[in-house]
């Protein structure tokens, strides 16, 4: 059993802000009267929008004044359930109930959030709602201590201040800014009310105080740690997994989640959380452990880019939902085998001060929660956003006339109305494990080829580097290899760059399992940088499958994929895993193929 190329492309979209800002600055209650429950509202009052970053920064006042909430916001006093403290502890450690609410039946403070479950986008929404509450409180406070036309100027900002959003799947605008320096910066400069001072960079760590238990806390040391790997590479792949996962999946279920099921035929090599997943895993540090993340002031700006991938699936989807699903694991808020819905608890989130908690169907709409995303407030069609946002403007080197016969009635009608598109063809390897079955966070690198075996910490830099994928897990292990998730790790690029330089005839699948047999190498990596001996990952399976796109050939359409389908010849017809030339199930330390 389990326990459980323009950065700034929103400016396009929307303005930085509403143009009529309130004239009433009132800062929202911390807790009504009348209950004895915190009742998580979101930001309290009209209805305001949650920008990318560097929209955000580029509106100085409203920097300024998120700036100073961050940083008083960190200095609250443990004992009060909206501190940081209180808030990043919910997600895992120090594991103590929040707000009265204790483990379910059967269950132990093991943290609430639910990884691995199809309540895992909806249930980090009230999750970030709280945060939000908690923050612009904090903007308030700070805004009022100003005086003047300064104080005007920074309530109307706090009025409408929502938290950023990273996106971390659009091209950098610095092409060596992979992981962007306001994240890295020592110190800044900001505006309190005794003019302009230096402080430490709210973004850039948590400290833990004297009266805070941290000794859970891995590496030692009163404070989190970072050890960012973002590169070329894995900004990329980022950014064409992140079409795929809005384009390939039309079932909440397999979207929502990497854990597979019977029932989708074990065909949902991309969802939101192993997408999710490969951030936490590029940013290193507490960010790469599950219970001990949330403390990280990154947490927050990369999951509300998550929520912001999930609501743009909701808009080009908005009849599909939550189907009833059978917990492979366990949290505080559920026992593994328990069916959950969209009816179900997103403990510990009351919905109001007297009790009850919210539900998937509860929080299907962001305005629930007073927010929006300017993208989508602009009006503009999703199927217009995700494919000016993330794909590729480049014509595609695995054009195909047709698609395979056994494709031909797995067309997905997503009634858009298209008529000529053109068809190519994906390739992916996918990655089936279970993830909580080591101890820490592990990747998965493939290569085309050689790389330097000797320098493990630097394999997300090698030339010869097709993908990778990053399993988010805990410290300890928590699996006996019988609970499943998987990965998708696309190949197309390296396969089409390959192509260019004459390295591969042609992209037929033909072609590809060929090269693919002679070619491609893998290697597994602990969070702590020591490569992975054969029998620490129990169920590891890696397949190479391919599956049909219509590409959109119009303003408002968006791609049609057909299903996953193993390559011939590689797979024996299976799955997953390899026979031939391939060792057994790819189960095992080395390279992918026998030597």
């Amino acid at each position: 059993m389990l326990t459980i190329n323009v950065i700034c492309a929103f400016a396009a979209a929307a303005s930085a802000f509403p143009t009529t800002l309130p004239t009433q600055h009132t800062s929202p209650a911390k807790r009504q009267d009348g209950g004895s429950f915190i009742h998580v509202t979101g930001v309290e009052g009209a209805v305001g929008w949650r920008q990318e970053i560097f929209t955000l920064k580029s509106d100085a006042d409203a920097w300024n004044v998120y700036m100073l909430a961050l940083e008083r916001f960190k200095d609250m006093p443990a004992s009060d359930p909206l501190s940081w403290y209180q808030i990043a502890g919910i997600h895992g450690q120090p594991y103590v109930a929040w707000d009265s609410v204790g483990p379910c039946d059967n269950c132990t403070l093991s943290g609430y959030c639910t990884h691995q479950s199809t309540l895992f986008p909806t249930w980090h929404r009230p999750y970030l709602a709280l945060f939000e509450q908690s923050l612009i409180n904090n903007a308030y406070e700070v805004a009022n201590e100003f005086e003047g036309g300064q104080k005007d100027r920074y309530l109307n900002r706090a009025s409408v201040l929502r938290m950023p959003f990273w996106d971390w799947a659009q091209n950098p605008a610095d092409e060596n800014d992979y992981f962007p320096s306001l994240f890295r910066d020592e110190f800044i400069t900001v505006t309190k009310p005794q003019g302009d001072v230096q402080i430490e960079n709210p973004l850039l760590r948590y400290h833990f105080k004297n009266d805070q238990d941290h000794s859970f806390i891995q590496g030692g040391g009163d404070v989190t740690w970072r050890n960012p790997t973002f590169n070329a590479a894995n900004r990329a792949q980022l950014r064409s997994d992140t079409w795929a996962v809005l384009t390939s999946q039309v079932q909440y279920n397999a979207f929502s989640t990497q854990s597979l099921s019977a029932a989708w035929d074990n065909q949902n090599p991309y969802s939101i959380e192993a997408l999710h997943d490969q951030v936490h895993i590029n940013t290193g540090g507490q960010m790469g452990i599950v219970p001990q993340a949330a403390f990280d002031p990154f947490f927050w700006i990369h999951h509300a880019q998550v929520d912001h991938v999930f609501a743009l699936w909701q808009a080009a989807h908005p009849d599909v939902w939550v189907q009833p699903w059978s917990e492979i694991g366990s949290s505080t808020s559920y026992a593994a085998g328990s069916t959950e819905d969209a009816s179900s608890d997103l403990t510990p989130f009351h919905s109001s001060t007297s009790g009850g908690f919210y539900s998937s169907d509860a929080v299907r709409k962001t305005e629930t929660f007073t927010y929006l995303y300017a993208d989508l407030a602009s009006g503009d069609s999703a199927a217009n956003i995700i494919n000016r946002l993330y794909r590729d403007s480049e014509t595609p080197l695995t054009k195909r006339a047709t698609p395979p016969a056994s494709n031909m009635g797995d067309w997905i009608n997503r009634g858009i109305g298209a008529t000529s598109r053109e068809e190519v063809s994906e390739y992916i390897a996918n990655v089936e494990v279970d993830s909580q079955s080591m101890e820490g966070s592990f990747t998965i690198y493939l290569f085309d080829g050689t790389f330097d075996e000797s320098k493990p910490e630097q394999w997300h830099d090698e030339p010869n580097l097709i993908g990778a994928h990053g399993f988010f897990s805990s410290p300890k292990a928590m699996g006996d290899g019988t609970a499943r998730v998987n990965a998708g790790i696309s190949l197309t690029g390296s396969l089409a760059s390959k192509l260019k330089s004459g390295g591969l005839k042609d992209l037929s699948t033909d072609s590809v399992t060929a090269y693919l047999k002679e070619h491609i190498e893998w290697k597994i990596v602990k969070a702590d940088g020591s490569v992975v001996d054969k029998d620490d990952v129990p169920g590891l399976q890696i397949a190479i499958m391919t599956s049909v796109v219509q590409l959109p050939g119009a303003k408002g359409q968006i791609a049609r994929w057909g299903g996953f389908e193993a390559l011939p010849d590689v797979t024996k017809g299976r799955k997953y895993g390899f026979d031939g030339e391939w060792k057994s199930h790819f189960h095992g330390h080395g390279h992918g193929r026998d030597h």
